[in-house]
């Protein structure tokens, strides 16, 4: 992928920049090109046997993305709702390079990344799509690349990364301000994407170390129990029953002592009980010998279904159904490609 003006002085695509910049291009087959600006894709279409030299512009305001593979020829198809459907076709080893910046002009087109917010990665596995961005994580599943129904994970609310890896599968493991989430990627690029991923939580918080992004992601969060790096020394003049390490002394059930009354007589330890008292505790004993039953102890409250599985049960349903609809996808597509092949042999 070149980035830049294109690299050849050719009217035709001039004329149909009228003044935009390019920001990605993709050479493809012969001298054909994409030419990818920030509004729109440009497709160049070289001289040919039966085509003079063309410009298609396939606007990047489209409400989905699919793209289908086949064994020479990969599709992109833009959907534009109610204006219908654009496609073009690029040869099946250049379909990762033309996917990363056409997207990229999608998502900026819809609104779903900001002025400034730059696509770093882009990870299609099946019937998952993931984009790193230096701001957030998109993430889309289903048989299709991208639609208006994905999920976006801002680093800003990003508190922990890790990976779970597997012998099939492996799970990026992302704990937010909200819930803890999991996303499944095939074992063997599970280290290459959190290798990227945590790069570019480093870059959006300016740190180096993981430990580093704890204190500062824990600096947005005012429940974290993560210590502040500037705190630190502070602690140490504290007194050591404010230590950790050491329970504080507990004095709310010692009774503390009464002030005698000065005119009050001194109680002698060999004076004589008080009769009437003795008479009275007896008859206060003797007043109520029912025995108490005891209180029955509340029931404990039947704990319903954890949240976090319920949504991992649905994550796991949709993923099958994704699943499903990309095999049926893919099953057209070679069908589709099989007939070409019969329509080409018979001319």
């Amino acid at each position: 992928m070149r980035y830049g003006a294109p690299a050849n002085d050719m009217d035709v695509v001039q004329d149909a920049l009228d003044g935009e910049s390019v920001v990605a291009e993709v050479g493809l087959s012969g001298e054909n090109a994409l030419y990818v600006t920030p509004t729109r894709t440009l497709y160049f279409r070289a001289d040919g046997l039966l085509s003079d030299e063309s410009v298609e512009s396939y606007p990047h305001d489209a409400e989905r993305m699919n793209v289908s593979e086949g064994r020479r020829k990969a599709t992109v198809t833009l959907d534009y709702g109610t204006d219908g459907e654009r496609t073009f076709s690029v040869p099946a080893g250049s379909i990762d390079s033309v996917v990363h910046p056409v997207l990229a002009g999608v998502l900026a087109a819809n609104g779903v990344t900001g002025p400034g917010e730059t696509i770093t990665r882009t990870e299609r596995f099946s019937e998952l799509t993931l984009v790193i961005t230096t701001e957030r994580l998109i993430k889309h599943v289903g048989n299709t690349t991208w639609d208006l129904d994905y999920e976006e994970i801002p680093y800003s609310e990003v508190r922990g990364l890790d990976v779970e890896e597997g012998a099939v599968a492996a799970q990026l493991v992302i704990e937010t301000a909200r819930r803890v989430q999991r996303v499944k990627v095939p074992a063997d690029s599970a280290r290459e994407v959190h290798e990227h991923l945590r790069e570019a939580l480093f870059d959006f918080h300016g740190v180096d170390t993981y430990r580093e992004f704890e204190r500062a992601a824990a600096a947005d969060d005012p429940d974290s129990d993560i210590e502040p790096e500037g705190e630190a020394g502070a602690a140490s003049a504290a007194s050591a029953f404010d230590s950790p390490g050491i329970d504080p002394i507990d004095t709310s059930g010692v009774a503390e002592e009464e002030p005698r009354d000065p005119g009050a007589p001194s109680v002698d330890a060999e004076s004589p009980p008080d009769e009437s008292a003795s008479d009275a505790e007896q008859e206060s004993n003797s007043a109520d010998t029912t025995p108490r039953e005891p209180e029955p102890e509340p029931e404990p409250e039947p704990e319903g279904p954890d949240q976090e599985d319920l949504l991992e049960r649905i994550e796991e349903l949709e993923e099958l159904l994704a699943r499903q609809e990309d095999l049926l996808a893919k099953q057209r597509a070679v069908l589709g490609e099989l007939a070409g092949d019969v329509q080409e042999s018979e001319q």
